[in-house]
């Protein structure tokens, strides 16, 4: 899966105020606790992963543009990812993985909100 450029920055254009919703709606929710959150955004990482080939992609290896941290770009396996909501929200432009993560977990997270159960 290789977006364009112009692609991915418009999708994440269009979903950007719905993601700055979803960051105050972290802030204040009691559904699930931060670990449990963490470990929400790790399996959906690891499921969009596998449908995404970072070599294929290539936009965060542009040598002057490299994230000084390659190895845990784009840090989605870090904790406290509620904590770092500002910037995941801009990597959505840059990272295909990101993008796509943030979707799932948005659908994810809203739907164990309302008491739906997600289909993976």
């Amino acid at each position: 899966m290789r977006p364009s450029d112009d692609d991915l920055e418009a999708r994440a254009m269009a979903h950007e105020k719905s993601n700055w919703r979803f960051r105050a709606y972290l802030k204040e929710q009691d559904v699930m606790s931060e670990e449990e959150l963490d470990q929400l955004v790790v399996e959906i990482t690891d499921r969009v992963w596998k449908k995404i080939d970072c070599t294929q992609c290539a936009r965060c290896s542009v040598y002057s543009d490299r994230p000084a941290d390659c190895r845990g770009y784009p840090y989605l396996y870090e904790p406290d990812f509620s904590f770092r909501m500002i910037a995941m929200i801009e990597r959505t432009s840059t990272c295909p993985v990101v993008f796509q993560v943030m979707e799932e977990l948005k659908g994810e997270v809203y739907d164990r909100r309302d008491g739906r159960q997600r289909e993976v």
